[in-house]
């Protein structure tokens, strides 16, 4: 591979030469590793000027203008694209000459740029080690933990969180049926749309359920079980919905899972619900989840606001519930956890504090 022959040849160009993360590698590589490469200049100038070092005595104004034109002059402190010969020679005989055609100004002024570069989303994110993915289209809800410092597809889902409790909510069967009930679908294929599901899914609060390392197993066992099989998450999940799969390690994910949807519910104060996990046959066929007729299916598919504002249990229902919503968006709580829709090529965010 190229890159990987660049990446050996000179240290340097681990600065802009990046893994990039598609949804068919997150779903399908058992480590959910990349498996491509992309050259990203972010927004760096293209190149320094010899006519002299003015860039220290400019004025912020003007600076912000020269770094925009791409031309910066001796003395500018940061790196430009030209710093790295060898990349850059790469991408004016590979990219230039199509993106001196597009009709997008910007892609054909800035041609050395990656394509869309999302700063807000990759300075939000610069601080996690770590952050939450799923694919836009999948057949199920299986999100993984993926270092932040690489380049995600448009096709992915990106949430700048590394909590644990995130993970438990959006991995657990209520996020499952909230996500079917207001995505599009195309048979049992899921088009993850977070401003239909995600900018209004309220997060509940977990209190001390926070020091649990329920979640953590969850995941570290689902990730086990891949190694072993040497399956990706899609395949997993094939194996845990189905009634034949009598192996025990796919038992123990679905005893997990269990687990991990009554902390949940708990976290929403629907302790009184029986859930009733087991096999179920739903639009998308047989699903082992909570029961689709069940109470708890309609609590998470009507949202937990309403059982949030009664008994208290959600500080992000609470605040909303002072808030005018435009009455077609009533049915559906307002997520009051930061979002942003400034993404890698369509994926999204999920940023601010806690509630």
């Amino acid at each position: 591979m190229q890159a990987e022959t660049l990446l050996a040849q000179d240290e340097r160009h681990r600065d802009v030469i990046f893994p990039y993360l598609n949804g068919e590698d997150l779903n399908s590589h058992p480590e959910q590793k990349p498996s491509r490469y992309v050259i990203n200049f972010f927004d760096w100038p293209l190149e320094r000027t010899r006519r002299g070092s003015w860039w220290s005595a400019m004025p912020e104004p003007e600076r912000k203008k020269v770094k925009r034109e791409g031309i910066v002059p001796e003395d500018y402190p940061g790196p430009v694209a030209a710093d790295y010969p060898d990349i850059l020679a790469i991408v004016k005989e590979r990219v230039y000459p199509v993106r001196a055609k597009v009709n997008r100004k910007a892609h054909r002024k800035y041609w050395w740029h990656y394509g869309d570069k999302r700063p807000l989303l990759y300075a939000t994110i610069a601080p996690l080690q770590r952050v939450l993915v799923i694919a836009e289209v999948s057949k199920y809800i299986a999100l993984a933990f993926i270092p932040g410092n690489i380049v995600f597809s448009h096709m992915t889902v990106v949430f700048a969180a590394d909590d644990w409790t995130d993970y438990a909510v959006l991995q657990s069967s209520f996020h499952d049926v909230w996500a079917r009930q207001y995505s599009s679908s195309m048979g049992g294929t899921l088009r993850y749309t977070p401003t239909d599901i995600f900018q209004r899914l309220p997060f509940p609060a977990f209190g001390d359920a926070k020091s649990s390392d329920l979640p953590a197993t969850y995941h570290e066992h689902r990730r086990q079980v891949m190694l072993d099989r040497w399956e990706g998450l899609t395949k997993t999940y094939n194996r845990f919905h189905d009634r034949q799969e009598s192996a025990e390690d796919i038992g123990r994910l679905r005893e997990l899972h269990v687990e991990m949807d009554h902390a949940v519910a708990a976290a929403y104060g629907w302790t009184d619900l029986e859930l009733g996990h087991g096999f179920h046959e739903t639009k998308q066929g047989i699903r082992y989840t909570i029961h689709p007729g069940g109470a708890a299916s309609a609590e998470a598919a009507a949202g937990p606001q309403p059982r949030a504002l009664r008994r208290g249990g959600c500080q992000a229902a609470r605040e909303e519930k002072n808030q005018s919503d435009p009455p077609r968006n009533r049915r559906r709580p307002k997520n009051k956890r930061g979002y942003s829709t400034d993404m890698a090529g369509g994926s999204y965010l999920q940023h601010g504090k806690r509630l």
